[in-house]
C-alpha cells in the first residue's frame, strides 16, 4: 500500500508541473521560450542597404533586422542612429517584431557616406541586450539631372530669372515679363516635385526694370526683391510667399530718388536683408532694410562715401547678421567696399581692397559663423584680375590675387560652405576663347585655379552655388558653334566632375542661375530663346 501511495503521489507531481510549468515563470509561445530562460543575446542577422552599398536612392530607408523578436520599447532614435561625418540625422524608428527601421526625415545628401548603428540599449524581449554595438556604412548615389521644362506660359518675352531653393527641395523662381502693356514680376513655385502655375507678384502699374532676386528660407517662405517705375521714379519693391500664397507687393524703399538693383538673402528663422543703390539727390549711394520676419522696417544708408556707388550685394547668417559689399566710384577709379551688420545694427563702411587699378563687380557670400568671402574682378595695370578678401567674423583680412592666367577675367561668383570653404568661379580669356575657371578656399587658403569646362566655343556668365557640405553647382552659357546652351559641372566636396549640357533646346540659352540645397539638389534656371522665335521663355533644370 505505502509504495502504490508513492507512486500515486509522484505521478500526481509530474503532472501538476507539466501542466503548470516551472516555478521560474517561464512561459512558452509557439516554440519560443522567454523569461529568464533565455540567456541569448540577440543578433543582426541582416542589414539594409548592405554595408558597404553605394548608388543608394536619397530617399532610402535603414533597416536593422535581428535573429529574435525584441523589445521595441527599447529601440529609439537613441538605439538606432545614422549619422554623416559624425553629425546625427534627423528621423523617426518603428520596430516589428524582429525589424526596425530608421526612416531619415528628408533626403539624404548625394554623394555622401552615411554610418548606422544599433547599440547595446536594444534588447530582446527576455531582457538580453545586444553583446556590442554594431556598425555599417553605404554612399547614397550622385545626383543627376532631370530634363528640362519650360515653367511659364505666357506668349510675350520673359527674361532675367532667378531661383532659390531649400533643404526639402522647394524652390521659387522669379522673372519679369511683358504682359502687353507693361514689364511685369512673375514667379513660381516647384514643391519638391513640379512646377505650379506661374503668377504675377508685382502690383504696380509701370515697367518692373531690372531683374527681381529672390531667396528662401527652409520652411519654405521666401522674399523677392525688384525695382518699378511708379510714373515719377523707380522705387524698390518686395513681396513675401508664405509657404502657401505670395502678399501684396510693398516699396520697401524711403527715397524719392530713383532706386535701383535691389539683392535679397534670407535666413532659415525668415528674416530677410535687402540692399539697393538709390539717388540721394547728388549721387547712388547704398540702402538697406531688414524683413523681421513679419514686417519690414525703415530703410537706412549703410555708406557715406562722396561719390556714386554700384552694384550692391548681400549675404545674411542663421543669427541675423549679414554682410553687404559694393563698387564705389571716386571720380577715378572704382573700390571695393563693405559694411557689417551685426544684427541690430550696421557698422561703418570700409575699404576692403588695396590695389591701384579699377575694382567692380563684387560679391559675397556668408556663413553660420559670421564669416564671409568677397571677390570682385580688379585692373591691375594691364588686365583685369580676380581678387578676394575673407571676413573671419571680426575683421577683414588682406586681398589676395586667386588666378594667375594672363588673360582679362571678370563676372566672378562666390559662395561658402558651413565650415568656411568657399568656391569662387569666373569667365577668362584663354587666347581664342573665354572659359569657366574656379578656385576653392579651404577655409585658411586659396588653391590653384582650374579649368572646369572643355567646350571649344565662349562660355560665359557662371554662376555658382554651394551648401552647408562643401559640395557645389557652377552653371554657365557655352557657345557650340550654333548657338549658346547651359552646361553645369558638380563639386563632391572634393573635386570637379566633367561639365555636362543640361538643356536641349534649339535656340540660344542664357542668363543662368543656380540654387543648391543642403542634400546636394540643385535647381537651374535660364531664360531660352523658342528655336527660330524671338520669344524669350524660362526653362528649369533640378538636379536630383
Amino acid at each position: 500500500m505505502r509504495t502504490g501511495r508513492l507512486l500515486v503521489f509522484v505521478l500526481l507531481c509530474f503532472l501538476m508541473l507539466t501542466a503548470c510549468g516551472d516555478d521560474d515563470g517561464g512561459t512558452t509561445t509557439t516554440g519560443t521560450t522567454t523569461g529568464s530562460s533565455d540567456t541569448t543575446a540577440p543578433a543582426v542577422s541582416s542589414i539594409s542597404p548592405a554595408d558597404g552599398a553605394t548608388g543608394i536612392e536619397p530617399n532610402t530607408t535603414v533597416t536593422a533586422t535581428f535573429s529574435e523578436n525584441i523589445d521595441c520599447a527599447t529601440v529609439s532614435t537613441s538605439t538606432f542612429t545614422l549619422k554623416k561625418a559624425g553629425s546625427t540625422v534627423s528621423g523617426s524608428v518603428t520596430c516589428n517584431n524582429d525589424t526596425a527601421v530608421f526612416t531619415p526625415s528628408g533626403e539624404l545628401a548625394f554623394s555622401t557616406q552615411y554610418t548606422a548603428t544599433v547599440t547595446t540599449g536594444i534588447k530582446d524581449t527576455a531582457g538580453n541586450a545586444l553583446s556590442a554595438d554594431y556598425s555599417w556604412s553605404f554612399t547614397v548615389r550622385d545626383g543627376i539631372w532631370g530634363t528640362e521644362e519650360i515653367i511659364e506660359t505666357g506668349s510675350e518675352g520673359a527674361e532675367y530669372p532667378q531661383a532659390a531653393i531649400n533643404a526639402d527641395g522647394k524652390a521659387a523662381a522669379v522673372w519679369k515679363q511683358w504682359d502687353g502693356l507693361a514689364y511685369s514680376i512673375y514667379a513660381n513655385v516647384y514643391d519638391g516635385a513640379a512646377w505650379g502655375t506661374e503668377e504675377i507678384i508685382d502690383a504696380g502699374s509701370g515697367d518692373a526694370a531690372y531683374p527681381p532676386q529672390v531667396a528662401i528660407n527652409a520652411n519654405g517662405k521666401a522674399v523677392a526683391v525688384w525695382d518699378q517705375w511708379d510714373g515719377t521714379a523707380y522705387n524698390i519693391h518686395a513681396n513675401v510667399y508664405d509657404g502657401a500664397a505670395w502678399g501684396t507687393a510693398e516699396i520697401i524703399d524711403a527715397g524719392s530718388g530713383d532706386a535701383y538693383t535691389p539683392q535679397v538673402a534670407m535666413n532659415a528663422d525668415g528674416k530677410a536683408m535687402a540692399v539697393w543703390r538709390q539717388n540721394d539727390g547728388s549721387v547712388y549711394s547704398i540702402y538697406a532694410n531688414v524683413y523681421d520676419g513679419a514686417a519690414w522696417g525703415t530703410a537706412e544708408i549703410i555708406e557715406t562715401g562722396s561719390g556714386d556707388a554700384y552694384t550692391p550685394q548681400v549675404a545674411i547668417n542663421a543669427d541675423g547678421k549679414a554682410v553687404a559689399v559694393w563698387q564705389l566710384w571716386d571720380g577715378t577709379t572704382g573700390s571695393i567696399y563693405a559694411n557689417v551688420y551685426n544684427g541690430t545694427s550696421w557698422g561703418t563702411e570700409e575699404l576692403i581692397e588695396a590695389g591701384s587699378g579699377t575694382a567692380g563687380q563684387p560679391q559675397v557670400a556668408m556663413n553660420a559663423d559670421g564669416k564671409a568671402v568677397a571677390v570682385w574682378r580688379q585692373n591691375d595695370g594691364s588686365v583685369y584680375s580676380i581678387y578676394a578678401n575673407v571676413y573671419d567674423g571680426a575683421a577683414w583680412g588682406t586681398a589676395e590675387l586667386i588666378e594667375t592666367g594672363s588673360g582679362g577675367a571678370a563676372s566672378p561668383q562666390v559662395a561658402l560652405s558651413a565650415d568656411g570653404k568657399a568656391v569662387a568661379v569666373w569667365q577668362q580669356w584663354d587666347g581664342s576663347a573665354y572659359s569657366i575657371y574656379v578656385n576653392v578656399y579651404n577655409g585658411t587658403s586659396w588653391g590653384t585655379e582650374e579649368l572646369i569646362e572643355t567646350g571649344i566655343g565662349d562660355a560665359a556668365s557662371p554662376q555658382v552655388a554651394m551648401n552647408a557640405d562643401g559640395k557645389a553647382v557652377a552653371v554657365w552659357q557655352q557657345w557650340d558653334g550654333t548657338a549658346y546652351n547651359i552646361y553645369a559641372n558638380v563639386y563632391n566636396g572634393t573635386a570637379w566632375g566633367t561639365a555636362e549640357l543640361i538643356e536641349t533646346g534649339s535656340g540660344d540659352a542664357d542668363y543662368p542661375q543656380v540654387a543648391i540645397n543642403a542634400n546636394g539638389r540643385a535647381m537651374a534656371v535660364w531664360q531660352q530663346f523658342e528655336g527660330s522665335s524671338s520669344t524669350l521663355s524660362i526653362y528649369a533644370n533640378v538636379y536630383k
